[in-house]
């Protein structure tokens, strides 16, 4: 009988002692490194086709918010993102081509001043759209990325994707298609030798999850070239996946001073 209580009384104290030691909180995302973003390219960077030109960005930020503290960078401003007009800062300059968007990132007032630690590229779609040096084009976007990377600070991390499809223009899509192709080998090649150089498959080329379908049925572009709302939202998804993998791979470091 006395061995009966004995052990009722240690299974009623479980509880107790096991709220009394609670599990060890997880690290804090990147050690508490603030996230200081430059979303950078052009028209679909800005956000045109989106609700008040939030773009990929708003989500991003929203989503971002629940690991960390975020601040986003640029010279430009669009949307309606709560918390005032400097949330929606962004680099992304409509109808510019690759090489445009290469000079205004190395624009004195752009990396060099903002010290972002995480850098989002997105561009060449206007190069696709206007037939402009399309076979070069990889080398143009290489240019971009190594320049960007040189520019920014020391630890910051560049992750560049390779182009959304086009929708309903299959001679422009084609040469979308093409050009990721060469991204891709670039792509591939920058990030094995540089680790602080990543990137999302958004054309799909050698992850067909992170394709943003371009087909009408699937409801993601509000014309050939721009994603809708629902378009966008999946962008911001696939660009949090790659900034919590850089995370992981611890590196995500504490932005420089401005």
């Amino acid at each position: 009988m006395h061995l009966q209580t004995l052990l009722l009384g240690l299974l009623t104290a479980a509880p107790a002692l096991s709220a009394s030691c609670p599990a060890k909180p997880p690290p804090a995302f990147a050690n508490g490194a603030l996230l200081r973003i430059m979303p950078l390219g052009d028209s679909i960077t800005r956000g045109v086709g989106a609700t008040s030109s939030n773009g990929y960005r708003k989500r991003l930020v929203s989503e971002l918010e629940k690991l960390a503290n975020v601040s986003m960078v640029g010279t430009e401003r669009d949307g309606d993102f709560a918390g005032g007009a400097d949330r929606t800062r962004h680099e992304g300059h409509g109808g510019f081509v690759i090489d445009a968007i290469r000079a205004e990132a190395l624009q004195p007032e752009a990396l060099a001043a903002l010290k972002p630690n995480v850098v989002l590229v997105h561009a060449g779609t206007n190069d696709a759209a206007r037939n402009l040096g399309v076979a070069a084009a990889g080398e143009r976007f290489e240019r971009l990325l190594v320049d960007v990377r040189a520019a920014a600070s020391r630890d910051a991390v560049v992750i560049a994707s390779t182009m959304i499809p086009a929708q309903g223009d299959e001679v422009v899509d084609g040469r979308i298609a093409a050009m990721n192709r060469d991204y891709v080998a670039r792509l591939e090649r920058l990030s094995a030798a540089d680790e602080r150089i990543r990137w999302v498959d958004f054309g799909g080329v050698r992850d067909a999850e992170a394709r943003l379908d371009p087909s009408p049925g699937a409801g993601n572009f509000k014309d050939t070239l721009h994603p809708n709302d629902k378009g966008y939202a999946f962008m911001a998804d696939r660009w949090v996946e790659a900034i919590k993998a850089a995370e992981t791979l611890g590196l995500i470091k504490q932005p420089d001073e401005i």
